[in-house]
């Protein structure tokens, strides 16, 4: 028996309006959801979501659902309605965020930022949380508003596509961190998760005369310091996992949505997308979405090579090159291809063009995330080249398999979502195989020893190797996941982890 279709609620908003008018002239036209879905290459989840008003139209929805239905832009006309209402409800979100900051800011004023911990007041606070906001500034330790039970709010900034996040710190006594079992998760009283905000535990500490502050997920879990203390190492990996968690969890039931529906553009030779197809989503997802397609489409593309292909990577930045340590999709693909492509005699190589206008434009916790990606491809004996030469600063990602393909796969600040094709002409082939043979030939870690170019990428990137060895084989002893975990299913801890226990274990 055919199920009586939810009644709608038009007047409730503009969304709403748009979703009974879909599919009053869906219904006219005699059309199930599932027709228009297929006539537009969408799922029909899709349609039934917008007209339930459960998800924003995009403009690119809209002129293609009045074309199918004939309906004489009558749902085109709806948007700017409607887009003044996402706006408005974006504009909400955003008061929220900044009536907490403000809460914060007020608490502040006539107080020093000081610590609200035990050891030695005041000192970890302004020497500690200064060598954070130097090695990634915009980070503030701050009191919290008035009346949450908690001890601090630990915020990290905006990134060019990583959004900003407030950490809650629960203080527990030094003496007792060894015991933080006894103290339950019931602290922040509910103030943090009513913010969206994730909750650390914390304690303060020497480490011989130097004061260092851990957190960790859990009091269950205790403090490993002193691996989990913050500093530049830690906080740059907490301002990319924690970003990137936030935004791919906000966006998880749209991202399930769009992954299926996009990927019928990997049928065709090559695709370029607008971003308007993901509009709704925010730009750390659609990377996330370009990034998918791209390693998608490569590794088909890549099913009947037989020769080793050189890869060559767009990333310049840590931001962008941590993708490489936290997206799940990312490392799967690194280690099917290094099983594939890669011997103990011969490496695979990966070229990355990482200019010195870039390495100055990077604060000291984007440079360790770069190193900490290029020692995860290490580990997975894939060679990294590092040109320094700002001319191939533009070019795209590409795989080439010589004399046979050149593989174009590119989201990495990018137009559109992704652009990728494959061209097998003789001109294209030379053409990108002397931009291949040039970065190698160019690299600044030009060796045959994984420890050299790790070292010398160190040096170039203006990074303390006997510091950063000595940060690595504290991690690997305990791993990251006691210090922070990422909650979205997108997303693992397992390349950091490998890049920790690799350096850690180099000579």
């Amino acid at each position: 028996m055919a199920q009586t279709p939810r009644e709608l609620a038009p007047h409730i908003s503009a969304k709403h309006y748009f979703g009974a008018q879909l599919r009053s002239w869906r219904e006219q036209r005699g059309w199930s959801q599932a027709r228009l879905g297929e006539h537009l290459h969408v799922s029909s989840d899709l349609i039934a979501k917008i007209e339930k008003a459960l998800r924003w139209p995009t403009p690119e929805f809209a002129t293609a659902c009045d074309t199918a239905l004939a309906a004489g832009g009558a749902l085109t006309n709806l948007l700017p309605l409607v887009e003044l209402e996402r706006h408005q409800e974006r504009a909400a979100v955003a008061t929220t965020a900044r009536a907490v900051r403000a809460a914060v800011s007020q608490q502040r004023r006539g107080t020093p930022t000081a610590s609200a911990f035990a050891a030695s007041p005041g000192e970890i606070a302004t020497g500690a949380a200064a060598d954070w906001a130097s090695a990634l500034p915009g980070v503030q330790l701050t009191a919290p508003p008035p009346a949450w039970p908690i001890d601090r709010l630990l915020t990290l900034p905006y990134g060019r596509a990583v959004p900003a996040t407030t950490l809650t710190l629960t203080s527990i006594p030094v003496q007792d961190r060894c015991h933080a079992a006894r103290y339950p998760r019931t602290l922040n009283g509910g103030h943090a998760a009513a913010f969206g905000l994730r909750d650390l535990v914390a304690t303060e500490l020497l480490d011989g005369d130097e004061p260092i502050l851990a957190v960790a997920t859990t009091p269950t879990l205790g403090l490993a310091v002193p691996a989990y203390r913050l500093d530049a190492f830690t906080i740059g990996i907490l301002w990319a996992l924690c970003g990137m968690d936030d935004a791919l969890l906000a966006d998880d039931a749209a991202l399930a949505d769009s992954v299926p529906q996009l990927r019928r553009y990997a049928h065709l030779p090559g695709s370029a997308v607008s971003r308007n197809v993901a509009a709704d989503l925010s730009t750390l997802s659609q990377m996330w979405l370009g990034s998918d397609f791209c390693a998608r489409y490569i590794s088909h593309r890549l099913d009947a090579a037989t020769d080793q292909p050189v890869f060559w990577t767009r990333e310049q930045y840590g931001e962008e090159a941590t993708t490489w340590l936290l997206f799940r999709h990312k490392i799967d693909y690194l280690h099917a291809t290094s099983e594939r492509f890669t011997t103990p005699t011969a490496p695979a190589a990966r070229v990355f063009c990482i200019p010195e206008t870039a390495v100055r434009g990077s604060p000291h916790a984007e440079r360790i995330l770069l190193l900490l990606s290029a020692a995860f491809m290490e580990s997975l004996r894939i060679a990294v080249h590092v040109s320094p030469d700002p001319a191939y600063a533009t070019v795209e990602g590409f795989v080439l398999t010589p004399h046979t393909q050149v593989i174009l796969a590119n989201w990495v600040r990018a137009d559109g979502l992704w652009h990728v094709d494959a061209l097998d002409r003789r001109v294209a082939l030379r053409r990108y195989d002397d931009v291949a043979r040039s970065g190698q030939a160019g690299s600044i870690t030009a060796s045959g020893r994984s420890i050299r170019r790790l070292r010398v990428l160190a040096e170039y990137l203006g990074l303390e190797w006997p510091w950063l060895r000595r940060r690595c084989t504290e991690l690997a002893a305990v791993g990251i996941d006691g210090m922070i975990r990422p909650r979205s299913r997108l997303l693992t801890t397992d390349g950091i982890n490998a890049a920790c226990r690799y350096l850690a274990s180099l000579p």
